[in-house]
This record gives structure tokens, C-alpha cells and sequence, in this order.
């Protein structure tokens, strides 16, 4: 089979990316790695339904999560998915802004990429606020979530997680003695974005 020359400059572009990326990726999460070699391989079939996998099966940091996506939305394009690949791109966007593509990417990718970025700058990004209260409770805040996907957060403190759902963006509860961050999930568990506990703000208890 002959392939056309734009296809194979995303072919060759894919590949730099997945060679290029960070490994981020976590050591019970072979999905992610499978999906790396597989691009590698130029198995992009496979690459895909590794990363859907590695995207379902949650817990990734945000570092990890924008990798996913971006190799995602990268692959959905290669294989003429361009509807898949804006969906991909967009969820990226939406959490990094300044994300990019490498240098001299073929057309068709950079044609979807820009498209993205122009629905997201109209859109906006996720962004999420903490506090805690002058009663003592931690109240999380999703302040603009243009792609609705925030679900819930996690209340990190010491070992343990205290999972607690978003209510019409808005999640309050008990402050642990030992916070040490607050993680805004998605459907699948993953971290859209992490508030350490030295930033959030506190607010001074009542005379």
C-alpha cells in the first residue's frame, strides 16, 4: 500500500511525539506504556484503544492525563477521525492552554489543532478555587468548567483520600489536619487540576 505524504508526516510526527514524551506514566498503568509502543510500532489501532484504555482506567496526575489526550487526539487525526480528535483536543486545551503541537506537523493535524484552540479560547479553561472557611470547612470551587468535566475532588491528607462529589460546581466539607492537596476529578478519576494546600486561601475564624 502507498501512503499519501501527508499521512506519513503525521505518521513521522506521532512517532516523535510519543518518542519526545515525558515517562510520566504511572507504574501500575500499562496502558499508557503499551500505547507509547505501539505508536512506535505504527500499530495506531492499538495505540488508540491503549489510550482510551489508559483514559478510563483514571487516577493519572495532570501531567499524564494531558499525554493521553494529546496522543489521543493526535492518533484519532492519523486514522481520519477528525471529530474524535477535536473531542481530544479540546478536553486539552481546556485544561493546558498554552499546549502545543511539535513544530511542522502535517496540515491535517495542525488544521484540527488550531480549530481546537480557537473553540477554547472562546470557551475559556478549567479553573477550580479552594478555601477554607472561618468555620474550618474546606469549600472547593470549579469556577469554569466549559467542557463539564469536573465531577467531584479529592481531600488528600496523609495517605488517604476523602472523595467528595461536586455539587453545580461546589464541594464543602471537613478540613483534615494533615491537607495536603485537593485533586478535581473526572468521570474516570482522573486529576484535571491540583490545588496544594500552601496556596489555598484561609479565611480568618470570627472575634
Amino acid at each position: 500500500m502507498v501512503t499519501s505524504r501527508p499521512l506519513r508526516r503525521c505518521l513521522v510526527v506521532l512517532v516523535a511525539v510519543a518518542l519526545s514524551a515525558p515517562l510520566v506514566a504511572r507504574a501500575d498503568s500499562p496502558a499508557l506504556a503499551e500505547a507509547r509502543l505501539a505508536i512506535r510500532q505504527v500499530k495506531y489501532d492499538r495505540a488508540q484503544a491503549r489510550l482510551v484504555e489508559a483514559l478510563h482506567e483514571g487516577g493519572h496526575r495532570p501531567a499524564e492525563l494531558r499525554e493521553i489526550l494529546q496522543l489521543a487526539g493526535t492518533t484519532a487525526i492519523v486514522l481520519g477521525q477528525r471529530e474524535v480528535g477535536d473531542q481530544y483536543f479540546r478536553q486539552l486545551l481546556a485544561l493546558a492552554p498554552d499546549a502545543a503541537l511539535p513544530a511542522g506537523v502535517a496540515p491535517k493535524l495542525r488544521d484540527a489543532f488550531v480549530a481546537a484552540q480557537a473553540a477554547m479560547a472562546a470557551l475559556g479553561r478549567l479553573t477550580a478555587h479552594a478555601r477554607i472557611d472561618a468555620g474550618g470547612a474546606l469549600v472547593v470551587e470549579v469556577t469554569a468548567d466549559p467542557l463539564h468535566q469536573a465531577v467531584a475532588v479529592d481531600v488528600v491528607g496523609g495517605a488517604a483520600g476523602d472523595r467528595r462529589p461536586l455539587q453545580a460546581g461546589r464541594a464543602a466539607g471537613p478540613t483534615p489536619t494533615d491537607l495536603t492537596e485537593v485533586r478535581v476529578l473526572d468521570s474516570y478519576g482522573n486529576q484535571l487540576v491540583i490545588i496544594a494546600a500552601d496556596v489555598i486561601e484561609r479565611q480568618a475564624p470570627p472575634p
